[in-house]
């Protein structure tokens, strides 16, 4: 049986990309683009008429451009977004990140019309992204604070943990701004963090990070000393490792599921070094990387946290975990702060 048809749209400024793109996405026969918009004005009323399983969005255009076009998408027809775009070369990367903290699910380099490798990558993306269940974002119809919820008290009575590990992928970059904003600067121990990115953007992204957040930010690319109150990140194509209890590394171990760096690899180390003294958050997201590892995790007796499906951009990574039973709390995302405090001891 032949898959299905992915239907999508196109939003980019420029006839000439327009053309171009459709021309790649269509070039395998199972996507097909149903409509086309060259400004974010008219954007969402496309998508609202053509309903597809997909937008590519471009994010310089004329006219509202493609952030607020991504609000109205999100608020009055949600629907997966994939931005499509150049290098993340200084105002333009800050502005990928914007995009999707504000509702978009992925990022994909703008393929030149002779870059096959390029293509099938962005065709791939498409498949992964086309048709998943996405939840509306009201931030295009009015501004409203994320409510905190207090922790439940359910981690009040553990043992104080060391170091917080966060994987996250499609969705995650609005997920870990939601959760790491509410986290002090005093807060009392280090955050490492695994993000599913484009490769060339590990900078972007800690700067991206940095401008929404009072924690400090460090891409991590040889050993470095673990600090607490600060997110550590890994660097363009590499593991995040923990190899000590005071240090994490970088690592060019071979990529596991696809992936490097991989939450799975991640999480596993701190399994290892820090055994229960750790607790493992796994946020929105495509796939399963991270289960294996929350697992592992588990065993050892860490504290294991998965957002749950209602709040998920993309309920996939949480959901495997979920599934290989390695949560011990499945939380709203607007809890998973308060439980991290409660969790961690508080610095002087």
């Amino acid at each position: 049986m032949s898959s299905p048809t992915r239907r999508v749209v196109v939003v980019d400024d420029s006839p000439i990309a327009r053309e171009v793109l459709r021309d790649l996405l269509e070039a395998e026969g199972d996507i097909t683009v149903v409509g086309e918009a060259g400004d974010g004005e008219s954007a969402d009323q496309v998508v609202a008429e053509k309903k597809p399983d997909l937008v590519t969005m471009d994010i310089a255009m004329p006219g509202i451009g493609g952030l607020a076009a991504i609000e109205r998408i999100m608020a009055r027809c949600p629907t997966p977004i994939l931005v499509v775009t150049g290098l993340p070369i200084g105002v333009d990367g800050h502005l990928v990140f914007e995009a999707v903290n504000r509702g978009a699910l992925d990022v994909a380099e703008k393929p030149g019309a002779e870059d096959e490798s390029a293509a099938a990558h962005l065709r791939t993306q498409a498949r992964r992204l086309a048709g998943l269940p996405v939840v509306r974002h009201i931030r295009g119809l009015r501004e409203t604070p994320l409510a905190v919820v207090p922790a439940r008290g359910a981690t009040l009575a553990r043992r104080h943990c060391r170091i917080v590990g966060i994987a996250a992928s499609a969705g995650g970059p609005a997920a870990l701004v939601a959760v790491l904003s509410q986290l002090p600067k005093e807060f009392g121990v280090p955050i490492v963090l695994v993000q599913h990115l484009p490769f060339g953007f590990a900078t972007t992204f800690s700067e991206f990070l940095s401008s929404n957040l009072s924690l400090g930010v460090v891409v991590v690319s040889s050993r470095t000393t673990l600090e607490a109150g600060k997110v550590f990140i890994a660097t363009d194509g590499k593991h995040l490792v923990a190899s000590s209890s005071d240090a994490v590394v970088s690592s060019d171990e071979p990529p596991l599921g696809g992936h490097r760096p991989s939450a799975t690899v991640m999480f596993r180390s701190l399994a290892r070094v820090f055994g229960k003294d750790a607790a493992g958050v796994v946020l929105s997201g495509i796939g399963d990387d991270g289960a294996a590892g929350l697992v592992e995790m588990r065993q050892a007796g860490a504290l294991t946290i998965g957002q749950d499906e209602k709040s998920c951009a993309v309920y996939g990574m949480p959901a495997a975990a979920k599934e290989a039973n390695a949560l011990e709390q499945v939380l709203p995302l607007n809890t998973i702060a308060a439980e991290l405090l409660a969790a961690t001891p508080s610095r002087p």
